[in-house]
């Protein structure tokens, strides 16, 4: 019989694999709560177990040396030393005549917050693109406003994601830009919903912030989030 999603949870804190202000962010659930079921004090609803072994199963997936939910933080091998100033270089070739590399978009940041953020209606053309060979794949950015991920993502930092075109494909766990019908455009955790499939759980790293539920059917883009350059 396998064993139940929380004592595989104990032996990840026990083993130091995880701290449990890290399971708290990639779930959603408080860190008091996990702090009770690790210590044995109390122990987790049907809902919150379900959500516990959702988290697990793709923990399962990830190939060895990644973890759900880890942005790779741009190196300066990547882009040079001083990566502000390789941007400056891009934003200024903003109006070559055939742009290649990620398209940037930086006139609506992407909220980190509760607050909504909306795009100007009239935004149709990139600010600049940068051009970063590891990530070739990907196929948008933009810049992140708020706190609701701090410290993984800063307030200003540039993040760039990977169009996601099947939604019922979503790695739950992992961190995704998210474009919504109602104008709304966030980045966030992204979690299943516990008693309905039709349903995600945007969550943030900030424990500070609120958990949203969304309806699939509310989202026109979604971007799996693949790198973070944070402001110094």
């Amino acid at each position: 019989m396998d064993k139940p999603a929380i004592d595989k949870i104990r032996e990840l804190v026990k083993n130091k694999a995880y701290k449990i202000t890290e399971i708290a962010s990639f779930t959603g659930i408080s860190k008091d709560r996990l702090y009770k079921w690790v210590d044995g004090s109390a122990n987790p609803k049907t809902t919150d177990n379900a959500i516990l072994a959702q988290w697990l199963a793709e923990l399962e997936k990830v190939p060895k040396g990644r973890q759900p939910g880890i942005l790779n933080m741009l190196p300066g091998d990547v882009i040079g030393n001083d990566p502000l100033s390789y941007i400056a270089t891009r934003r200024n070739l903003k109006n070559e005549t055939t742009p290649t590399g990620i398209p940037v978009f930086e006139a609506s940041p992407a909220t980190l917050s509760t607050v909504e953020s909306y795009r100007d209606e009239h935004l149709g053309q990139p600010d600049f693109w940068l051009s970063i060979p590891q990530y070739r794949k990907c196929n948008y950015a933009c810049r992140a406003k708020g706190d609701s991920m701090y410290p993984l993502i800063r307030n200003h930092a540039l993040v760039g994601g990977m169009e996601i075109v099947d939604f019922n494909v979503i790695i739950f766990g992992d961190v995704y830009i998210v474009h919504t019908k109602n104008g709304i455009e966030t980045i966030k955790y992204i979690h299943p919903y516990p008693t309905d499939e039709e349903r995600i759980l945007l969550v943030p790293y900030n424990e500070n912030a609120k958990t949203t539920p969304l309806y699939k059917r509310d989202i026109i883009r979604l971007y799996q989030a693949q790198f973070v350059l944070n402001p110094i």
